[in-house]
């Protein structure tokens, strides 16, 4: 199988209640009727982005606590705005840099997930779709 590269904001809500393209995908993929190959190649997809979702979720959290300002006891205090912020540009420079990182998953072919007929338009278009690899020519005999 081909490793399709994931960018994090593509797996990470700016918005908690507004899920993302490629976990939009995940959920559409699993509700629908499916054979053993695909169904293993989704819940092996969705266990790495699960995986990769609680790292960003940690490291953003890092972030934010390292530029959040601090109470008397030195714990962090609930930011709303990043302007207030110990400082707003290097937390937006670090949070950016995590938002762009990316990491691989394995691509799921078209011809796998063709026959779906009830699939989100999203599904269709989400990073983690690949076509199918062009079979390789039989080496002739000489």
């Amino acid at each position: 199988m081909a490793l399709v590269t994931i960018k994090n904001s593509e797996i990470y809500p700016v918005q908690p209640e507004a899920p993302t393209m490629v976990r939009l995908a995940v959920a559409d993929i699993l509700r629908q009727r499916m054979g053993r190959d695909l169904g293993k190649l989704i819940r092996l997809v969705e266990r790495r982005v699960t995986q990769q979702l609680e790292e960003i979720e940690a490291e953003h959290k890092r972030i934010v606590e390292l530029y959040s300002p601090k109470d008397e006891e030195g714990k962090p205090v609930k930011v709303v705005l990043v302007r207030d912020m110990t400082d707003p540009a290097a937390y937006t420079e670090d949070s950016s840099a995590l938002f762009e990182d990316t990491f691989e998953v394995e691509g799921i072919p078209v011809s796998m997930i063709a026959s779906m007929n009830n699939l989100l338009g999203s599904t269709w278009v989400s990073p983690l779709i690949i076509e199918d690899e062009a079979p390789q020519p039989e080496a002739e005999n000489q």
